[in-house]
């Protein structure tokens, strides 16, 4: 069985990792980078150097700098001790076309399919069309900081938490084929994580599914029931299926 892959985390880095404050209980550390011909002064916390590295290392997230350093990111690198990570892009942009080469590289990840965690102290919209439609889909974790403190344990705690949660199901065959596969290994109850906005694509997806989601076997003498509740936690995103696998009395 292949594992998931885990989400994608577009990491930016003035105002994220570079704050004037980092905090995290300990003395920040200092030292400099150079792009375009100029020198700029570096003031990160260790402490999230290391979470950001074991994260990445330990294959909970895939980092990619997504940040205007992306150009000079092999210096970051050395000075943070972090392994090679991918690129978002590999233009040295700045302003607007930065915005633009950012916003492209969201999309790029959600269309590969995977899981998004984004964080920039600018980008990460707060409001407006962008932030509706990247909230609709339960797959994308955003994340902006406050310039002058960076990244803090709190957010870097969400961002595990969101890597590692339980995979929403999306594909209505994925669904069926899921539970037929339960029903193999005689599981008796699971709970599966659709997207609330697939609920009639789901529903719809076979003949033999419809409200109240009675899932036959292709083996005759087994249906499955699934129950579909509110996710309390998202409830306009998320819904819960609790399935259950009873034997039924052949005709």
């Amino acid at each position: 069985m292949t594992a998931a892959r885990p989400p994608v985390w577009l990491l930016d880095v003035d105002g994220v990792i570079n704050a004037s404050k980092p905090g995290w209980s300990a003395p920040p550390r200092t030292a400099y980078a150079y792009a375009q011909g100029q020198q700029w002064k570096m003031r990160w916390a260790p402490a999230l150097i290391t979470r950001i590295r074991d994260l990445h290392n330990n294959g909970i997230v895939e980092v990619r700098w997504c940040t205007t350093w992306c150009a000079y990111a092999d210096q970051l690198e050395r000075l943070w001790a972090l392994p090679p990570l991918g690129r978002a892009f590999t233009d040295d942009v700045n302003g607007h076309a930065a915005s633009v080469a950012k916003l492209a590289a969201v999309r790029q990840v959600l269309t590969e399919g995977r899981r998004l965690i984004w964080t920039d102290d600018t980008e990460v919209p707060l409001g407006g069309p962008l932030y509706d439609e990247l909230m609709a889909d339960v797959r994308v974790l955003l994340c902006r900081p406050k310039a002058s403190r960076g990244l803090q344990p709190i957010e870097v705690d969400d961002i595990e938490a969101f890597a590692t949660k339980e995979q929403p199901v999306t594909d209505p065959s994925a669904l069926y084929h899921t539970l037929v596969r339960l029903a193999a290994i005689n599981a008796t109850t699971v709970t599966l994580v659709i997207p609330a906005s697939n609920f009639e694509q789901v529903t719809l997806a076979r003949d033999n599914i419809n409200i109240p989601l009675w899932l036959l076997d292709e083996k005759p003498g087994y249906r499955f029931f699934a129950q579909v509740n509110i996710y309390a936690e998202r409830p306009e995103h998320i819904m819960l299926w609790n399935c259950e696998r009873d034997s039924v009395a052949a005709a």
